[in-house]
C-alpha cells in the first residue's frame, strides 16, 4: 500500500465548498485562491460628474460605444491597445462626457459578468475537488478494509482499489496545480477594469481641462 499522499489534506481544506452563489463573488469562508475574493467593480464609483448616471443606462443603444467595448473586452486585446482606443474613442465623440458614461457603464457590466463567470467557475472546480478528495478517502478506507480479508479474491480487489486510487489521485493533482492560475484571473479582470476606467476618466477630464 502507497503512502497516503497530501490529497487528502487538500481534500479537507475543500470539504466547506458550497454551491455556487451567481449574483457575486463567494465569501471568504468559501474561497480555495489565496487571492482574496472581490466584490464587483462599481460603475457609480466611477461616474461622478453630472447626469453621467443617468446616460450611462443607455450604452447599449450607442452602436459605436457597444462595438468598441466589443472590441477592447476581450483578454486577447492588451491593456495598453485597448485602453489607447478608448481614450481616443472619447477624444473623437462630440459629447465626450456622453461617451465617457457610455464607456465607464459598458466596461462594467461586460467585464464584471466575465469575472463573475470565472468566480463561479472556481468554486465548481473546487466542490468537484472535494467531491473527488471525499471519493479517495473513502477509497483508502475500503483498500485498508479489504487488507484484512481473508477473501481469497481480496488481492484481485486490493490491486483493482489501487489503481483506482492511483488514478483518482493523478486527476485530483493535476486539477489541483491548474488552481494558482485559474486564481489570478478575477484580479487580472478588476485591474484590466480599472485601468481601462482611469484612460476613460482621464481621456474625459483632459477634454473638462481644455473647454476651461
Amino acid at each position: 500500500m502507497k503512502a497516503k499522499p497530501a490529497v487528502l489534506l487538500v481534500c479537507g481544506a475543500l470539504s466547506f465548498v458550497q454551491a455556487p452563489i451567481l449574483a457575486s463573488p463567494p465569501a471568504e469562508s468559501d474561497w480555495p485562491c489565496e487571492i482574496a475574493a472581490q466584490p464587483d467593480v462599481a460603475a457609480t464609483a466611477y461616474l461622478t460628474w453630472k447626469s453621467a448616471r443617468e446616460r450611462a443606462h443607455s450604452w447599449r443603444s450607442d452602436p459605436d460605444t457597444a462595438a468598441l467595448i466589443a472590441d477592447v473586452a476581450p483578454r486577447s486585446i492588451s491593456v495598453e491597445e485597448g485602453a489607447a482606443k478608448i481614450s481616443a474613442h472619447i477624444e473623437q465623440a462630440q459629447d465626450r462626457d456622453r461617451a465617457a458614461a457610455h464607456i465607464v457603464s459598458g466596461l462594467v457590466e461586460t467585464i464584471n459578468t466575465e469575472r463573475r463567470a470565472i468566480t463561479v467557475g472556481i468554486r465548481r472546480f473546487s466542490r468537484r475537488q472535494a467531491e473527488l478528495g471525499k471519493h479517495i478517502e473513502v477509497g483508502y478506507q475500503a483498500f485498508d478494509a479489504g487488507a484484512k480479508s481473508s477473501d481469497p479474491a481480496a488481492p484481485e480487489k486490493q490491486a483493482a482499489l489501487q489503481e483506482q486510487i492511483d488514478w483518482d489521485t493523478r486527476i485530483f493533482e493535476d486539477r489541483q496545480r491548474m488552481l494558482p492560475l485559474v486564481c489570478k484571473q478575477p484580479d487580472a479582470l478588476e485591474r484590466r477594469l480599472k485601468l481601462f476606467l482611469d484612460a476613460a476618466l482621464a481621456a474625459r477630464a483632459a477634454h473638462v481641462s481644455l473647454s476651461k
